[in-house]
Protein backbone atom coordinates (compact mmCIF):
# COMPACT_ATOMS: atom_id res chain seq x y z
CA UNK A 1 0.00 0.00 0.00
CA UNK A 2 1.13 3.52 -0.52
CA UNK A 3 0.83 6.49 1.28
CA UNK A 4 -1.07 9.58 -0.19
CA UNK A 5 0.65 12.84 0.35
CA UNK A 6 -0.85 16.67 0.24
CA UNK A 7 0.44 19.93 -0.35
CA UNK A 8 -0.14 22.54 2.08
CA UNK A 9 -3.45 23.80 1.45
CA UNK A 10 -4.54 21.37 -0.03
CA UNK A 11 -7.96 18.57 0.92
CA UNK A 12 -10.22 16.01 -0.45
CA UNK A 13 -13.64 16.54 -1.74
CA UNK A 14 -16.16 13.26 -0.37
CA UNK A 15 -19.09 12.82 -2.07
CA UNK A 16 -18.18 14.02 -5.43
CA UNK A 17 -18.45 17.19 -4.17
CA UNK A 18 -16.98 20.74 -4.74
CA UNK A 19 -18.39 22.64 -2.00
CA UNK A 20 -16.67 23.68 1.15
CA UNK A 21 -19.40 21.39 3.08
CA UNK A 22 -18.13 18.46 1.46
CA UNK A 23 -13.99 19.63 1.73
CA UNK A 24 -11.59 18.00 4.62
CA UNK A 25 -8.51 19.77 4.80
CA UNK A 26 -7.69 19.68 8.35
CA UNK A 27 -6.45 16.31 10.19
CA UNK A 28 -4.07 16.61 13.49
CA UNK A 29 -3.12 13.96 15.81
CA UNK A 30 -1.37 15.38 19.11
CA UNK A 31 -0.43 15.53 22.85
CA UNK A 32 -0.48 17.84 24.89
CA UNK A 33 -0.08 18.88 29.33
CA UNK A 34 -2.75 20.29 30.94
CA UNK A 35 -1.92 24.14 32.38
CA UNK A 36 -3.91 26.59 34.18
CA UNK A 37 -6.13 28.86 32.62
CA UNK A 38 -7.33 30.83 35.89
CA UNK A 39 -6.88 30.09 39.31
CA UNK A 40 -9.54 32.47 40.35
CA UNK A 41 -7.85 34.64 43.54
CA UNK A 42 -5.23 31.79 44.03
CA UNK A 43 -2.84 29.49 42.45
CA UNK A 44 -2.12 25.80 42.20
CA UNK A 45 -0.03 23.16 40.81
CA UNK A 46 -0.68 20.67 38.31
CA UNK A 47 2.25 17.19 38.72
CA UNK A 48 4.00 17.47 35.42
CA UNK A 49 4.67 13.26 35.76
CA UNK A 50 1.21 13.00 35.79
CA UNK A 51 -0.27 15.13 33.17
CA UNK A 52 -1.06 13.35 29.50
CA UNK A 53 -3.52 15.05 27.12
CA UNK A 54 -4.06 13.64 23.31
CA UNK A 55 -6.42 15.35 20.96
CA UNK A 56 -7.71 14.64 17.15
CA UNK A 57 -8.77 17.59 15.18
CA UNK A 58 -10.51 16.49 12.12
CA UNK A 59 -11.42 19.24 9.95
CA UNK A 60 -12.85 22.21 12.66
CA UNK A 61 -14.22 19.42 15.47
CA UNK A 62 -11.78 18.75 18.68
CA UNK A 63 -12.40 15.82 20.63
CA UNK A 64 -9.87 15.83 23.65
CA UNK A 65 -9.13 13.52 26.45
CA UNK A 66 -6.74 12.94 29.25
CA UNK A 67 -5.91 12.69 32.87
CA UNK A 68 -3.72 15.45 35.17
CA UNK A 69 -3.46 15.28 38.38
CA UNK A 70 -3.33 18.57 41.04
CA UNK A 71 -1.35 18.70 43.91
CA UNK A 72 -2.00 22.17 44.89
CA UNK A 73 -4.87 23.93 44.95
CA UNK A 74 -6.01 27.63 46.21
CA UNK A 75 -9.01 29.41 44.77
CA UNK A 76 -12.22 31.04 45.53
CA UNK A 77 -15.64 30.12 44.57
CA UNK A 78 -15.19 30.32 40.98
CA UNK A 79 -12.76 27.57 40.70
CA UNK A 80 -10.21 27.33 38.01
CA UNK A 81 -10.00 26.95 34.04
CA UNK A 82 -7.70 24.63 32.24
CA UNK A 83 -6.08 26.04 28.83
CA UNK A 84 -7.38 23.86 25.82
CA UNK A 85 -4.39 22.39 23.05
CA UNK A 86 -6.81 24.30 20.51
CA UNK A 87 -9.07 27.29 20.58
CA UNK A 88 -12.55 27.19 20.32
CA UNK A 89 -14.66 28.56 17.76
CA UNK A 90 -17.19 31.64 17.52
CA UNK A 91 -20.09 31.30 15.28
CA UNK A 92 -23.14 33.24 14.54
CA UNK A 93 -25.32 29.84 14.43
CA UNK A 94 -25.20 29.94 18.43
CA UNK A 95 -24.09 26.57 18.57
CA UNK A 96 -20.37 26.45 19.34
CA UNK A 97 -20.52 26.07 23.07
CA UNK A 98 -19.85 22.57 23.82
CA UNK A 99 -20.46 20.21 27.41
CA UNK A 100 -18.43 17.22 28.20
CA UNK A 101 -17.87 15.35 31.29
CA UNK A 102 -15.00 14.47 33.61
CA UNK A 103 -14.57 12.62 36.64
CA UNK A 104 -12.39 13.44 39.74
CA UNK A 105 -10.85 11.16 42.39
CA UNK A 106 -9.07 11.86 45.30
CA UNK A 107 -8.55 13.05 48.89
CA UNK A 108 -9.89 16.54 48.12
CA UNK A 109 -13.54 17.34 49.04
CA UNK A 110 -15.43 19.32 45.73
CA UNK A 111 -18.75 20.41 45.22
CA UNK A 112 -21.48 18.37 46.90
CA UNK A 113 -22.20 15.61 43.87
CA UNK A 114 -25.40 13.45 44.27
CA UNK A 115 -27.91 11.36 42.24
CA UNK A 116 -29.47 14.32 40.87
CA UNK A 117 -26.04 16.52 39.80
CA UNK A 118 -23.53 16.22 37.07
CA UNK A 119 -20.33 17.27 36.87
CA UNK A 120 -19.64 18.42 33.43
CA UNK A 121 -17.03 20.50 31.22
CA UNK A 122 -18.20 24.11 29.67
CA UNK A 123 -16.13 25.46 26.52
CA UNK A 124 -17.71 28.81 25.42
CA UNK A 125 -17.72 30.58 22.22
CA UNK A 126 -14.59 31.81 21.00
CA UNK A 127 -13.17 29.92 24.36
CA UNK A 128 -9.47 28.98 24.86
CA UNK A 129 -10.28 27.45 28.56
CA UNK A 130 -12.39 25.12 29.61
CA UNK A 131 -14.39 25.28 32.40
CA UNK A 132 -15.47 22.95 35.29
CA UNK A 133 -19.10 22.63 36.76
CA UNK A 134 -21.45 20.90 38.77
CA UNK A 135 -25.04 20.93 37.62
CA UNK A 136 -27.23 20.45 40.45
CA UNK A 137 -31.22 19.24 39.91
CA UNK A 138 -30.69 19.86 36.10
CA UNK A 139 -31.14 23.87 36.49
CA UNK A 140 -28.08 25.31 38.65
CA UNK A 141 -24.58 25.24 37.51
CA UNK A 142 -21.84 25.73 40.75
CA UNK A 143 -18.38 25.47 40.15
CA UNK A 144 -17.59 22.39 40.67
CA UNK A 145 -14.47 23.05 42.92
CA UNK A 146 -15.50 25.43 45.43
CA UNK A 147 -13.15 28.21 47.81
CA UNK A 148 -10.72 25.98 48.61
CA UNK A 149 -6.89 25.52 50.27
CA UNK A 150 -5.62 22.13 49.33
CA UNK A 151 -2.02 21.08 50.19
CA UNK A 152 -0.22 17.63 50.43
CA UNK A 153 -2.64 15.76 48.86
CA UNK A 154 -3.59 14.53 45.10
CA UNK A 155 -6.70 15.18 43.05
CA UNK A 156 -7.18 13.52 39.95
CA UNK A 157 -9.33 14.73 36.57
CA UNK A 158 -10.24 12.66 33.59
CA UNK A 159 -11.59 14.25 30.98
CA UNK A 160 -13.46 13.61 27.58
CA UNK A 161 -14.80 16.91 25.48
CA UNK A 162 -15.47 17.17 21.55
CA UNK A 163 -15.82 21.26 20.75
CA UNK A 164 -15.76 22.74 17.45
CA UNK A 165 -12.23 24.77 17.28
CA UNK A 166 -10.95 27.59 15.34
Amino acid sequence: AENLYLASGKGIYFDGGTTSTNFLDDYEDGTFTFAFGTVYSGSGTIDPTSNTGRYIKIGDQVHLQGKFKITQLNCSADGFTINLPIQAQFTTEDCDDSVGVFSATGSMAFATHTSTSSLLIHIGRNASVMNFYLIRGGTTWISAFPAMTVTGVAYYITISITYTAV
